[in-house]
């Protein structure tokens, strides 16, 4: 409602005026930034843990021009752990894909290679996606999403790991992949409950209170990454996730935040499932790609975990495996032997 006339003629601009968002990354798409085009004000403070906009220079552009740079010192999830936060043990756990899903992510990707080579450039050299590169990654993303080996592994997680009385907040892609690990989990007579956009209000609020209460599996796709305060969430699985970092932060501080009425919540616990590629598959820089993008975000999960140890040798056997270097990687794995030699 703010980026609409009717708000924004009422309101008296100047340096008298000062403005807040929250999440303001928001802001940044070609709609919601119509605010910042026609909102003079004084003092400015956007506030968000991921004001970058993933794959969208000019949309990060705006707001850096409109609210000015990071304030220091930056505030890191290291800082918050022990006391806004609790500490968290991190689970990667692999999942291959299918001959039929590998051969259409390579095929995917050599379209997506060319529309990249032919897109724009801003004036920091970064790229600028065109509309139709845009749907091909929705597309090829869509394969690791809903890659058909993370039903029977998402079964077997909670199998092994879920007990009464624990809230566990399962993370999917679609309605139907839902509905899959759910006719799953009911074979083996372990009960789940949805939490979706297409659910009715009164639905929603029903399904957010018998969880409060009676704790248990939640399954839902991104409509409580933002905005819904679930404190006693004491379990995460993602299932499914996007690259964009925003995503999985903030999924990430959904189950680490504390709980006031349950002062026995001193940790938390987040399974990852993670995509690879067999052996055969690791020659094919393609699809090694897939493995790296999943990498880059369970290293980030793992680099502050209590776990440290464990997972990220796990994650460095993984990256072995897929013949991947620490040159293909954000974080290279020299970054995590050095980061577990700090803790030993």
């Amino acid at each position: 409602s703010a980026k609409t006339d009717a708000f924004l003629d009422n309101l008296n601009g100047g340096d008298h005026l000062m403005v807040i968002s929250d999440e303001v990354h928001r802001l940044g798409s070609s709609q919601n930034s119509l605010i910042l085009n026609k909102l003079e004000s004084g003092a400015r403070l956007g506030l968000s843990a991921t004001p970058e906009r993933f794959m969208d220079p000019l949309g990060t552009e705006r707001i850096f021009d409109y609210f000015g740079g990071i304030l220091e010192p930056i505030y890191e999830l290291k800082d918050a752990i022990g006391k806004a936060l609790v500490p968290y043990d991190y689970y990667p756990t692999q999942c291959v894909l299918t001959e039929d899903e590998l051969d259409r992510w390579v095929e995917l990707s050599t379209v997506i290679n060319k529309l990249f080579a032919s897109c724009k450039v801003n004036s920091n050299g970064e790229v600028i996606p065109s509309d139709f590169l845009k749907l091909k990654l929705i597309e090829r993303a869509r394969i690791a999403k809903q890659a058909e080996n993370k039903v029977s592994l998402t079964r077997k997680v909670l199998a092994e790991n879920f007990h009464a009385g624990e809230k566990w907040l399962v993370y999917c892609d679609s309605t139907k992949q839902m509905s899959d690990i759910a006719e799953s989990l009911d074979s083996m007579n372990i009960s789940s409950s949805f939490y979706h956009s297409k659910m009715h209000d009164l639905e929603k609020a029903q399904a957010l209170k018998n969880f409060k209460i009676n704790g248990g599996i939640l399954l839902s796709i991104k409509c409580l990454d933002e905005g819904i305060d679930i404190p006693s969430i004491t379990h995460a699985l993602i299932v499914a996730s996007d690259q964009n970092p925003r995503q999985f932060i903030q999924r990430r501080g959904r189950v680490l935040r504390k709980d006031p009425l349950n002062t026995g919540k001193n940790k938390a616990y987040i399974w990852d499932i993670i995509l690879t590629v067999g052996d055969s598959h690791t020659d094919v820089n393609l699809i090694k790609g897939l493995c790296i993008a999943e990498l880059k975000r369970s290293i980030e999960f793992s680099r502050y975990s209590s776990n440290f140890e464990i997972s990220s040798k796990k994650l460095r056997d993984i990256a072995r495996r897929a013949c991947i270097t620490q040159d293909d990687l954000e974080y290279s794995l020299e970054d995590i032997e050095e980061l577990e030699e700090d803790k030993s």
